[in-house]
């Protein structure tokens, strides 16, 4: 378009604004400055002049003289007249949703006034509305009833959601009566209908200070904050934000959507539980209840065993909320795969309601532990271990004393045959779940590089067990610089192989002390009540009655192996008994000998405990799962939701060889009844190794298994988490009424309540800005201007010439001088 096109259509716009600058660039106060003194210096010149001559004639030479001077400063300010077009922009009110998981929660209202009023304003029965999630009861007054069509009418609408950012999900223009406006709000509706509650956590001071930034330089009608209030998260406080929006007169309308009153729940988790265990074993499971609002009741847990209900124990909740622990135990008579749940019927008012049961895995085993003891001397320790092995009806063991005679009869289980050599082969050695060394040496016969390589992978490759009982001689000192030191879950000291053995008789003892891990580990409970297990351990009263009899000697070892778990320590601090994985098995070390003295006035009950429960748990990597071949794990037992679960599998071929697929598949089926695939790509380095990783969206336990897809058909190995709601967003359920009310007041704007709202965005006043666009300047004396030029500059000088000649003749008709 040509300039003179452009301004002859500005000259036709009745939006149009005109003005008058100059090359001087005066204001108007300036222009004005000047042509009063010309109007004075005229008044001046003809005040005293020419009095005989009529006063018409005096003012009429004036008149022109003035003219002449303003059309001379006319000329010598070089006038610009600019026309500019202007447009009206409309406001905006930006709505957001709060989409954390806080969001899923489903309120329980004592006062029944408030859900016939959510009722009646969302169009929904009060049964629908005590059904509903927070969202879907935001969903429902945005995307089913008119706020979004109300806002609309008077202002632009934006909408977002927020839980740890801001995301845009669309915008709706003003109301204008043009085709496919309907389209574009069923569009957003759509939109609305779409959001998920999966964000584990809630920054509602960024999400402010996000949309303040997107809706820089726009009239802002307002904000409409949809969400519970709650911010556990993100860099800006709201009410700082809400008090910089009040600032820009930008009101904050705060909807609050949850139950402000304390809420009632109670919540399962920590379920402990081993893995592993056998046909006929009785299996503790140990869990926390966690209650909030029911002071006084009694509650019943019940354990389902593959859904079928095999147990249940009455709990008495006390006090306003409070954290309990409790202990459910079941005999599984059967080999195969078990589903262990822990339930608790929904209370009346309840809040949350997936929390009420916790989910274990159990394999059954229908076969006896295969155990090789081998041992140095034979001393008081191995007597007594040997004693409780052998006598384990669900054990075999086969014991190798290494400083026997070679006629001795190495003692084993009951009609079994005894050993004449340690296993000649790493065939040989794969028979067995669990190896325990005594006080031996491995620098003499008959160890040598091979056999300890072969123990090496018995562990780290074929998922084997490993217990290391200290002993006055040679273990563990004898383990420096051998392929089984990295075994240990201990560090051994420098030099150790040639330390000094320690000198009896010691005259002091002591008793150990559980570490906080130790305290609650299946390994360590040898009584059910835990500060009853605790006084048996560490004799905290003095009472020797009250525990098990005091020890007097230790290995000292440098410190625990990075990854290792300390039960038991030392009263100065030192590991006696440590627990670690390695690759595929397990190993514990113990730096005691003299553990047989426990039974001094308690007979088998706390020794043959102790070391049944060490035994059974070393012997979980090879019996878990329908073979030995297969293994699946995951980092973690429990996840928050919204987490990426990291699973992590092992596949031997039949002679234990890793074998060299690519990929392996592993299917899982979630909590509710959706199942699926996830491929798994082999480590680079680590035959037969494979990860990969989900992400956990669903709550509640998951189960993973290598084999056919089929869930009736068999499976290779098993694996299961749980997905829970994270602690940042259920540590606080109830609606923040405080920080809604301080960021609607802190920016001007108010509090709501949902069932309010339709009726209140209607009060949201229209806003808009009339804002200058593209213009056409026109220079009056420029010669190159199609609207002024040459043309102009001419009429200019020819009315100039005119006025000097017309004042002139006048001074010379009344003989003015």
């Amino acid at each position: 378009m040509s300039g003179a096109e452009l301004a002859l259509g500005l000259l036709a716009s009745q939006d149009v604004a005109w003005h008058v600058e100059t090359a001087w660039g005066l204001p108007a106060w300036g222009v004005f400055g000047l042509v009063c003194l010309a109007v004075a210096f005229v008044w001046a010149l003809y005040r005293n002049e020419g009095l005989t001559a009529p006063a018409a004639a005096r003012a009429a030479c004036g008149a022109l003289r003035l003219a002449v001077l303003l059309l001379a400063l006319a000329l010598v300010a070089g006038p610009t007249l600019t026309a500019e077009r202007v447009e009206v922009r409309d406001g905006t009110v930006a709505v957001l949703v709060d989409t954390s998981l806080s969001m899923t929660f489903k309120d329980r209202y004592a006062d029944r006034s408030r859900v016939e009023d959510l009722a009646a304003a969302l169009g929904l029965s009060e049964e629908r509305v005590e059904e509903a999630s927070r969202l879907e009861l935001v969903q429902a007054a945005l995307a089913d009833r008119e706020v979004l069509a109300t806002l609309r009418r008077g202002n632009r609408v934006k909408l977002y959601s927020y839980s740890r950012g801001l995301v845009s999900l669309g915008e709706l223009p003003r109301e204008s009566g043009v085709a496919g406006e309907a389209e574009g709000l069923e569009a957003l509706r759509t939109a609305v209908r779409g959001l998920a509650a999966d964000g584990r956590v809630t920054a509602l001071g960024d999400a402010l200070h996000q949309v303040q930034r997107d809706l820089r330089g726009q009239p802002v009608a307002g904000i409409v904050v949809l969400g519970d209030g709650r911010s556990n998260s993100g860099v800006h406080l709201p009410a700082r934000v809400a008090e910089e929006l009040g600032r820009k007169r930008i009101p904050v309308w705060a909807v609050g959507v949850g139950n402000p009153d304390d809420p009632r729940d109670v919540a399962l988790g920590n379920l402990q539980a081993s893995e592993v265990v056998l046909a006929g074993d009785v299996v503790p499971f140990d869990l926390t209840v966690r209650h909030r609002g029911f002071a006084g009741e009694t509650l019943d847990l019940r354990l389902l065993v593959n859904d079928v209900e095999q147990a249940r124990t009455p709990l008495r909740l006390e006090g306003p909320e409070g954290l309990l622990h409790a202990r459910l135990q079941y005999r599984p008579g059967e080999a195969g795969p078990y589903t262990v749940s822990i339930v608790v019927d929904p209370r009346p008012g309840e809040l949350l309601t997936e929390n009420n049961v916790v989910t274990h895995r159990l394999q059954v085993i229908d076969e006896k532990i295969k155990v090789l003891y081998v041992e140095g001397p034979p001393r008081w320790e191995y007597r007594y271990l040997k004693n409780a092995l052998v006598r384990d009806k669900t054990m075999e063991v086969y014991c190798y004393l290494v400083s026997a005679d070679p006629r001795f009869p190495q003692e084993t289980s009951p009609g079994k045959e005894p050993l004449t050599r340690l296993p000649a082969s790493a065939e040989e050695l794969r028979d067995y779940h669990v190896v325990v060394l005594g006080d031996v040496d491995l620098r003499a016969r008959p160890f040598d590089d091979r056999f300890l390589g072969w123990l090496h992978d018995f562990v780290a490759e074929v998922g084997g067990g490993l217990l290391v009982v200290a002993g006055v001689n040679d273990s563990p000192r004898s383990f420096l610089g051998t392929p089984l030191e990295p075994l240990l879950p201990v560090v051994l000291e420098e030099g150790g192989s040639d330390a000094p053995r320690v000198i009896r008789p010691l005259t002091r003892s002591f008793h150990p002390r559980l570490t906080a891990e130790g305290v609650d580990d299946p390994l360590t409970r040898l009584v059910e009540d835990k500060a009853e297990n605790v006084e048996l351990w560490e004799d905290a009263n003095g009472l020797d009655s009250d525990s098990m009899p005091g020890l007097y000697w230790y290995f000292p070892v440098k410190r625990a192996r990075p990854g290792a778990r300390v039960l038991v320590e030392h009263p100065e601090g030192q590991p006696l008994l440590a627990v670690s994985y390695f690759d595929a098995g397990r190993s514990i070390f113990s730096a005691l000998d003299e553990t047989w003295r426990w039974r001094a006035g308690a007979g088998d009950r706390y020794f043959y405990r102790f070391w049944g429960q060490c035994i059974r748990f070393l012997a979980t990597g090879r019996l878990l799962g329908w073979t030995k071949r297969y293994t699946l794990d995951t980092d973690q037992e429990t996840y928050p939701v919204g987490d990426r679960v990291t699973i992590s599998a092992r596949v031997l071929d039949r002679n234990f060889k890793p074998v060299e697929e690519p990929r392996a598949e592993v299917h899982y089926l979630r909590p509710d009844g959706e199942q699926g695939t996830v491929e798994l790509s082999a480590k680079p380095g680590q035959p037969g190794h494979y990860v990969g990783s989900l992400t956990a969206r669903v709550i509640g336990a998951w189960k993973l298994w290598l084999g056919a897809a089929e869930v009736a058909e068999e499976k290779l190995a098993f694996a299961g988490f749980e997905v829970e709601v994270p602690p940042l967003e259920y540590s606080e359920p109830r609606l923040d009424v405080a920080t809604l009310r301080e960021v609607a007041r802190a920016s001007g704007g108010r509090t709501l309540d949902l069932s309010g709202l339709e009726g209140a965005v209607r009060g949201l006043p229209p806003v808009s800005e009339r804002v200058a666009s593209r213009g056409y300047r026109v220079g009056l004396w420029d010669p190159l201007e199609p609207l002024g030029g040459a043309r102009l500059v001419w009429l200019a000088l020819a009315l100039f010439g005119a006025l000097l000649t017309a004042e002139w003749v006048v001074r010379k008709i009344y003989r003015l001088t």
